[in-house]
């Protein structure tokens, strides 16, 4: 047997024992012949109830759940968006576990077989992120933008230090003032933001190949133009190369273009909240 058949047997019988005792003590009185043997009768046939209802009815609707939500969560982690899964169940349960019931109603409602979940994981997972997401408010998104950053540091294999402070074990915390002030000087932030409003309105959408030519052709001209503040981005960062800076540019406009897709009007507010690195 496993943990959970003996737990569960264990615990129902507990209660069955209880509630027979209880029920013993009640319905046979003391004086009555062999009334002590009779409620252990009572007791013993109450808790074996109780035992046989946990083996038939609660456990299997307690293993399908659990199963169902174990397919559901492999499935998910298994793909391409695992690095977004895996922080946002690590520094954030209660979502990780509504985001799962989300998929799980999403694929029940498309009446998926379980054969199907593993196929259609990814893209149901973008969908009930971006429907949760949707209706929370600017401090949820932002939470969530923390934790997409870490997917996006895996994907362009930037260090973690460069691209946010760690400011506790738990909590992963936007770039600081200083760098902030940094950024604005050296135009990135309005470059970004440029960047991000004609991918949104060109027609064919975002286009990451012409955001690095173009990227490319920004730092070298700034770094003619304005030397200075690229030695001071370089001390305050850590960012001693163009190229890294360029990492850094490409997570915020992926950040940027996956906020747009949240909501375009709490896109705006959360870069708001980010430039003040609040």
């Amino acid at each position: 047997m496993d943990w959970l058949s003996i737990a569960g047997a264990a615990i129902m019988g507990g209660i069955g024992g209880a509630v027979g005792g209880y029920a013993g003590r009640k319905v046979i009185r003391p004086e009555r012949n062999n009334a002590k043997g009779i409620r252990q009768f009572i007791s013993g046939g109450v808790t074996l109830l109780f035992i046989c209802l946990w083996i038939f009815v609660v456990k299997p609707i307690v293993i399908t759940h659990v199963d169902e939500r174990s397919e559901v969560e492999n499935a998910i982690i298994d793909t391409e968006a695992r690095p977004i899964f895996l922080a946002i169940k690590k520094y954030d349960g209660v979502t990780f576990n509504r985001l799962i019931d989300e998929l799980i109603i999403i694929t029940k409602e498309k009446n998926s077989t379980s054969q199907e979940i593993y196929a259609k994981s990814q893209k149901l997972g973008q969908a009930a992120t971006l429907k949760y997401y949707s209706n929370a408010s600017p401090k949820d998104i932002l939470s969530y933008v923390k934790k997409y950053i870490v997917f996006l540091e895996a994907k362009y294999e930037t260090m973690p230090l460069i691209i946010c402070k760690l400011e506790n074990p738990e909590v992963y915390g936007m770039p600081d003032r200083s760098m902030s002030q940094e950024m604005e000087k050296f135009g990135l932030f309005n470059y970004f933001e440029t960047i991000i409003k004609n991918s949104v309105e060109h027609p064919t959408g975002y286009n990451k190949d012409s955001a690095e030519i173009a990227f490319n052709t920004y730092i070298e001209e700034y770094s003619i133009t304005y030397p200075e503040h690229v030695q001071t981005l370089s001390m305050t960062t850590g960012l001693t190369k163009p190229e890294n800076v360029k990492k850094f540019a490409l997570v915020y406009l992926d950040l940027y273009r996956e906020l747009v897709k949240l909501s375009p009007e709490k896109c705006s507010i959360v870069y708001k909240h980010m430039r003040n690195m609040l």
